[in-house]
């Protein structure tokens, strides 16, 4: 093996290994930091530099990022060869700071406030036999090679991960190696066997708890029948809440929300095929579509303020009751209806009274003893949005545990109050406390999903 250490700063060690006999072979390494093995890597880092010096195939580069602290302290940071145990360069020695964001947030508290490493799907393709799935998973505790991915029996698949994604990187400058993320899925169809109408895929590593697993929380789903991706709005009302969407994308993460909120509600009790089901704040029906699609329950509504999504979903999904309703109620849903209520993103946007005066209106049209599964932007939400706040806001929100002063613009020109749409961050105590006035709190599990909390409650 020949190699080296060539940078080493205050976030990032860099360099470069391979064997001579074979340069596409890519060197898994192990890095030591002030003598603990804190993460492994594979020298599979495409350099400009690499190339033009003709060492190896130019992908034989390494990019690793440091742990994040709390306080300075001196490193010495060392890497090896896995297989042998061979030195790559030199020891590295280097008095480190806190990695902070350009408004000095510290990356450490970030970390604290986010326990899992986020996933979504990103997109899908179909090519001949093969059906290819692309995503992002942040690496577990910063080492991306302790990921695993697993199936149900008779789905055929081979798994590339990590791959570098370099906008990632951006947005979770906090977490350790963050933008080694990416990954590919290749399903083999001409021999998987599963017969089920969609493939499941299940990401998995050492220390995951079971509760992932029951709640969905480490899963995907790609629905298998093409029909799962037709009809769908198109320009500004497809991305009016996430502006970087895109239909595929929007058609497997609604498939893959449906398919959790439906392990949600049997987890807790709920009998879908005879349930009346309710998706509050649905847009234009990005997941309970999928309720009446598969004929899930007895009767599948769905309601939002953006009158213009709810008003395109009534006249273009049947099966659906789909209405608009104020911003402030009461609406004009009937009472004691619903078994199961949802809200996927929606007491992300409202006011401390907004959501007062909405709980108070599902517990009118909520069955006694049904349940309700409503999400929330907790501590994970504020470290994904960390890159635009400051220090101050960060102490503030962790005294307080609840700010609704940051505006949304994502309604802008929809609804009548400019005002109304917030991003709204509440810690599970404040939801506890203020949500537990109108119901019972059964759980609230962090991160189910992406970066939002969900709270279960009963009417």
């Amino acid at each position: 093996m020949i190699g080296n250490v060539d940078g080493i700063d205050n976030d990032y060690i860099a360099g470069w290994a391979m064997e001579p006999d074979d340069e596409t072979y890519r060197v898994p390494l192990d890095v030591f930091y002030n003598g603990a093995l804190f993460t492994q890597t594979i020298a599979s880092y495409h350099r400009d530099d690499l190339a033009r010096a003709h060492v190896g195939d130019g992908s034989n580069g390494f990019y690793v990022a440091m742990p994040a602290l709390a306080n300075p302290e001196h490193a010495e940071v060392e890497v090896r060869v896995q297989r042998s145990g061979e030195r790559v360069g030199e020891i590295q020695q280097i008095a480190r700071r806190p990695k902070c964001s350009a408004h000095g947030v510290l990356a450490a508290d970030m970390l604290r406030l986010q326990p899992f490493p986020l996933h979504s799907i990103q997109s899908v393709a179909f090519d001949g036999d093969r059906l290819l799935v692309q995503g992002i998973h942040l690496p577990p505790y910063g080492n991306p090679f302790v990921l695993r991915v697993r199936s149900s029996p008779g789905t055929v698949f081979d798994v590339t991960y990590p791959q570098h994604v370099r906008n990632v990187g951006d947005w979770y400058w906090y977490w350790p190696n963050g933008s080694w993320c990416g990954f590919r899925i290749d399903i083999d169809l001409a021999a998987s066997t599963d017969d089920r109408p969609f493939f499941e895929f299940y990401f998995e590593y050492d220390g995951s708890d079971e509760s992932s697993t029951a709640l969905g929380r480490n899963r995907i789903w790609i629905p298998k029948d093409i029909g799962a991706f037709q009809t769908f709005p198109h320009g500004d009302q497809l991305t009016r809440v996430q502006r970087f969407d895109h239909p595929r994308r929007v058609a497997l993460s609604g498939y893959t929300d449906y398919r959790r909120m439906r392990l949600i509600a049997e987890e807790y009790g709920v009998d879908l095929p005879a349930a009346n089901v309710l998706d509050w704040g649905c847009g234009h029906g990005r997941v309970v579509r999928h309720f009446a699609r598969e004929h899930a329950v007895t009767q599948a509504w769905g309601v939002d303020i953006d009158a213009e999504n709810v008003g395109w979903l009534a006249e273009n999904l049947p099966g659906i009751h789909a209405s608009a309703v104020p911003l402030l109620p009461p609406s004009d849903l009937p009472s004691s209806h619903f078994d199961f209520v949802y809200a996927i993103s929606v007491m992300t946007h409202l006011t401390h009274d907004m959501q007062e005066a909405w709980l108070a209106e599902i517990k009118r049209i909520a069955k006694p003893g049904a349940i309700i599964a409503l999400t929330f932007a907790g501590p994970a939400s504020v470290a994904f949005a960390s890159k635009f706040l400051t220090p101050a806001y960060v102490q503030t929100w962790q005294s307080t545990g609840f700010d609704d002063s940051l505006p949304s613009e994502d309604l802008v020109d929809k609804i009548a109050d400019a005002d109304y749409y917030r991003n709204t961050k509440q810690s599970a105590q404040y939801t506890r406390e203020l949500w537990g006035r109108y119901f019972e709190v059964i759980d609230i599990h962090p991160c189910a999903f992406g970066y939002q909390d969900i709270a279960i409650l009963r009417a």
